[in-house]
């Protein structure tokens, strides 16, 4: 079956082929309620979704077996209405969150009081009228993903904490820790009540514009005032994230090999591929910056111009609309944006081979 990928008004970093939607016990068909989530999160497993929304809840999720949540396709946020804790984790089980907006939770966005484990990648914890995630007696690890704006610390930990790759800011606290936290490639900074209430022990490659934290390791650094971090905004891909301007410190600071710089961390919150395209070393937090080389395309009839965009990396926007057939894989040498953007573009592969390389 001939298979395709649509850019049509959506920022995309690395496109995803799609084909016909597979059916699955947890697979979320409806966003503008909670009912099919309610119902999927209860036997456990993986839960999908094939549409995209705000789900308003109206009640908090409660994980009773081990749960993987995944919203990669789509860009969907749980929502507690300030009313309910979006994820409560039971004792013994494992919860893993992916490429989802967690927000506005009562007390805290993602509970983990009892023992449990949680996983959290890819992912956006804001809003919430408390911690974004609270770590009790259990264990939790947070990579790529942007906390912000939580009206409590961004993180409790009171168990075994470790974060990697992340952005918190604008929290009323950063990380908030009477537990062990281990933090490495992660930026701290503007958080109200201070960036670190208690010892943190540092991986290295990570940055605070304050002195709470205590950074000491390799490539870390406290005090940084001008981390010229962007607005929470969608840069692409399921979540909102903060991109680092010109200047900032945080691009390009890891060496490859450093702190799983292209070995374990290939890519960044948003999909965008690490190392980025400026010197062949990491960024700090939880977005690879990409040089905003920008390349639009004005002929959707064939694919001999986007070949070539690819081939040299960067944003690539078009000024067509229609249906490219491509004449071989695209393939990229360089981390590259896709954006569709005010026009309706299909890529099309014959025969049912790969849109991307």
């Amino acid at each position: 079956m001939l298979k395709k990928i649509v850019c049509s008004a959506v920022l995309l970093t690395i496109c995803v082929l799609t084909g016909p939607a597979a059916s699955a016990a947890g697979l979320v068909t409806n966003c503008s309620s909670d009912a099919q989530l309610q119902a999927a999160v209860l036997g456990g497993g993986l839960v999908t979704f094939s549409c995209s929304g705000t789900i308003l809840l109206s009640a908090g999720l409660t994980i009773t077996a081990n749960t993987t949540i995944d919203g990669a396709g789509q860009q969907v946020a749980l929502d507690g209405q300030t009313q309910y804790t979006v994820l409560a984790i039971n004792s013994g089980v494992t919860l893993a969150v992916n490429n989802l907006t967690i927000q506005h939770g009562k007390s805290t966005g993602i509970g983990n009081l009892s023992g449990g484990t949680v996983v959290v990648t890819n992912s956006l914890i804001s809003a919430n009228a408390g911690s974004g995630l609270d770590n009790g007696s259990g264990v939790m690890s947070v990579t790529n993903t942007t906390i912000y704006g939580n009206t409590g610390a961004g993180i409790v930990n009171n168990g075994t904490l470790t974060v990697t790759a992340s952005t918190l800011v604008g929290n009323a606290v950063g990380i908030n820790n009477v537990g062990a936290a281990t933090v490495s490639n992660s930026i701290v900074a503007q958080n109200g009540g201070g960036n670190c209430n208690g010892t943190i022990s540092d991986s290295g490659y990570n940055l605070s514009d304050d002195s709470s934290c205590g950074f000491t390791a390799a490539g870390s650094a406290n005090g940084v005032l001008t981390l010229a971090l962007g607005p929470l905004q969608n840069n692409g891909w399921y979540t909102q994230t903060m991109a680092p301007g010109p200047g900032s410190p945080a691009i390009s600071a890891i060496p490859p090999g450093s702190n799983g710089c292209a070995t374990t961390l290939l890519a960044d919150q948003i999909g965008q591929m690490r190392p980025g395209n400026v010197n062949g070393n990491c960024s700090i937090g939880a977005y690879e910056y990409v040089s905003p080389v920008t390349t639009t395309i004005t002929d959707c009839a064939n694919d001999s111009q986007l070949q070539a965009a690819a081939s040299a990396g960067g944003r690539i926007v078009f000024a067509c609309s229609g249906t490219i057939g491509l004449s071989q894989p695209v393939t990229l040498n360089a981390n590259t944006t896709v954006d569709g953007t005010g026009q309706s573009v299909t890529l099309s592969a014959p025969g049912g081979n790969r849109i991307f390389n």
